[in-house]
């Protein structure tokens, strides 16, 4: 499992208010403090429609944690990692 925290979310089913920071954290204490101090890489998960559910920052970004771990049980089927040109791509 790679390390990853979800730093914002979008779903407005009545768990979590739109556009809230949720700080869901995962990984070791080395791992969460790296996080903590901005290192990894950005990502977003999606639903198969390409609506935006969360967004946060994985320290492998060749890692499907955030949606194994995360997504699924929110619907999410697309995994986006930051390119370091800006743009992004699905793993």
């Amino acid at each position: 499992m790679a390390a990853f925290s979800i730093t914002a979310s979008y779903v407005s089913d009545g768990n979590f208010g739109k556009n809230t920071e949720m700080f869901v954290k995962r990984g070791n204490h080395t791992q969460i403090l790296l996080l903590d101090m901005g290192q990894g890489t950005a990502f977003k998960l999606k639903d198969d429609d390409g609506n935006l559910y969360f967004r946060g920052k994985c320290l492998d970004n060749s890692s499907f944690s955030p949606l194994d771990d995360y997504g699924i049980a929110f619907g999410c089927t697309i995994l986006e990692y930051r390119n370091t040109d800006g743009t992004w791509s699905a793993l």
